[in-house]
This record gives structure tokens, C-alpha cells and sequence, in this order.
């Protein structure tokens, strides 16, 4: 009977660890479609912008980098940072304190949509289509 339970605590245990296993697989493979150029745009706006969203980690997720024009456009990326993605796996941008401050949502692998703290919609979507055979840029 003891050996019985100690197996049923094996298997189980070995289960746990397989799950999270193939949860931590998949969140990798998120991030790792995540990585790349992406076109921020107004959405019933005609300015856009492409930001680049790094493997580099940095406190409070990975580094965020949009260059000096697309902050021009778009004001609240100048306080933006790091970007990162939630349990659900929506796209959040967040400042240098760790604040999510910008949340995308829409489909894996967007387009996105989220509403900015300037009160704009934002658009972002991969600046160049990604195959199947080609997750990754």
C-alpha cells in the first residue's frame, strides 16, 4: 500500500512537472513571435510608426525601443520602456517603474488594439507577415 502511494506521488509529481513544462514552452514561443519590427499606427489616423520590441531583458520585461520621430508621434512612448506579455498574452507596454501603462489586446500575433493613456487609439501589427516555417524574425 505504501508503494502504491509513493508511485501515485512519482506519477503525479512527474505530471505537475510536464504541464508546467509545456506552459513554460509555450509562453517561450510567444515571446519569441513577439519579437521583431512592429507598425504602431492611430487607428482612423494616418501617422505610424515602427518600434522594435528586443530579447534584451530589462527590468520589468524586455526593451521597448522607439525611435525619436515615433515618440514624437505618439507622446506616451517617451515614458515607455519595456514591453512584456500578461497571463492572457496581451501586449503591455510599461514605463522605466514597472507600471503597465499601455495594454494591447486582439488575436496571438495581432494586430493588436489598445487604448493610450492620450485618450488615442493605437494600433500595432507585425511590420512584416510572418510564415508558418518562420516564427521568428
Amino acid at each position: 500500500m505504501g508503494e502504491s502511494r509513493m508511485n501515485a506521488a512519482i506519477i503525479m509529481a512527474a505530471m505537475v512537472a510536464a504541464a508546467a513544462g509545456a506552459h513554460t514552452d509555450s509562453q517561450a514561443a510567444a515571446l519569441r513571435a513577439t519579437i521583431g519590427p512592429w507598425r504602431l499606427s492611430a487607428i482612423g489616423g494616418k501617422i505610424g510608426c515602427t518600434v522594435a520590441l528586443t530579447d534584451r531583458e530589462s527590468p520589468g520585461g524586455r526593451d521597448l525601443q522607439a525611435p525619436a520621430a515615433c515618440q514624437r508621434a505618439f507622446p506616451p512612448l517617451k515614458d515607455l520602456s519595456v514591453w512584456s506579455l500578461d497571463s492572457r498574452g496581451s501586449l503591455v507596454f510599461s514605463d522605466p517603474l514597472r507600471r503597465h501603462v499601455v495594454a494591447f489586446s486582439g488575436p496571438a500575433g495581432g494586430p493588436y488594439a489598445a487604448m493610450a493613456p492620450d485618450g488615442r487609439a493605437w494600433r500595432l501589427a507585425l511590420a512584416t507577415p510572418r510564415t508558418a516555417a518562420d516564427p521568428t524574425p
